[in-house]
C-alpha cells in the first residue's frame, strides 16, 4: 500500500521536524481516517449489504476525523490534550497529502457536513505514487541524517 507508506513518512517527517517524541500518536492519525474507511469492507465477509463507504465516508472528513479522535482519547492513558494535538496532526497531514491526489468523483469533503463539494489539488493521479513517495523518502533519510549528525 504505497498509500499508507507515504502517510507515514509524511508523518515521520513532521515529527522530526517538530522534534515530536511520542511519534506513535502521529502515526496513528496519518493512518486514522484510512482505517476507517476500512471497516467498510466487512460487507465481505457479512453479508450487510454492499453501500457501507457512503456510511463511512462522512469518517474521512475532519469532522468525521475530529469525533474519532474524541472517540480514542479513553484508550490512552497518556496526556489527553497532548493525545489529541498529536492525532489531530496526523490527520491533517493525512487529508492534506490526500488532496495531491486527482480523483474521478469523490474528492476531500473538507467542509462537510456544511457541503458535499469536494476539494482537492489534482497534482498526481493515484498512479502515480513513486512521484511522491520518493521524495518523501529523500526528504526522510535526509533529516535523519541530519539529525543522527547533530546527536
Amino acid at each position: 500500500m504505497p498509500d499508507w507508506i507515504s502517510h507515514v513518512l509524511i508523518g515521520l517527517i513532521i515529527c522530526e521536524i517538530f522534534r515530536i517524541k511520542p511519534k506513535s500518536l502521529v502515526l496513528l492519525g496519518a493512518l486514522l481516517p484510512d482505517i476507517i474507511l476500512k471497516v467498510e469492507l466487512i460487507h465481505n465477509f457479512i453479508p450487510i449489504g454492499d453501500n457501507l463507504f457512503w456510511l463511512f465516508m462522512p469518517l474521512h472528513t475532519p469532522i468525521g476525523n475530529l469525533l474519532v479522535t474524541f472517540l480514542l482519547l479513553p484508550v490512552f492513558n497518556y496526556n489527553k490534550k497532548k493525545t489529541f494535538f498529536l492525532i489531530t496532526i496526523g490527520w491533517i497531514s493525512h487529508l492534506l497529502s490526500d488532496m495531491m491526489t486527482k480523483h474521478f468523483i469523490i474528492g476531500q469533503f473538507l467542509l462537510f457536513p456544511l457541503s458535499w463539494k469536494t476539494s482537492g489539488f489534482g497534482m498526481v493521479w493515484p498512479e502515480e505514487f513513486y512521484l511522491i513517495l520518493i521524495p518523501l523518502l529523500v526528504v526522510y533519510l535526509i533529516f535523519l541524517t541530519l539529525i543522527s549528525r547533530h546527536i
